[in-house]
């Protein structure tokens, strides 16, 4: 197997996706933010409180409808209620605060 095939093997894209944003917004942070943390380009600015706020929600609802849309209902019976229980003690942890 040649070098590129085993790395899309072991590295999912969305890693290397997420690799990437992470370099790109901190590349943008060092350049347009100023030293106290404001903008020198509202625009800029602007743009990372959109994102970082409006389109975040939406993209982790669409993630979270994929998953929910993907999961059969009878693969679950044999899991129990205890995940559920794990599962819903941390959504109102982090929910309540």
């Amino acid at each position: 197997i040649s070098g590129l095939a085993t790395f899309q093997k072991y590295v999912p894209p969305f890693l290397v996706a997420f690799v990437g944003m992470s370099i790109a917004r901190t590349t943008g942070d060092a350049m347009f933010l100023s030293e106290n943390g404001s903008s020198m380009f509202p625009a800029y600015q602007q743009a990372m409180d959109f994102l970082g706020n409006d389109a975040s929600k939406y993209a982790l609802g669409t993630a979270m409808a994929g998953v929910g849309l993907s999961t059969n209902a009878s693969s679950l019976r044999g899991v129990g209620w205890k995940p559920f229980a794990v599962g819903g003690a941390g959504a109102l942890l982090v929910g309540g605060t």
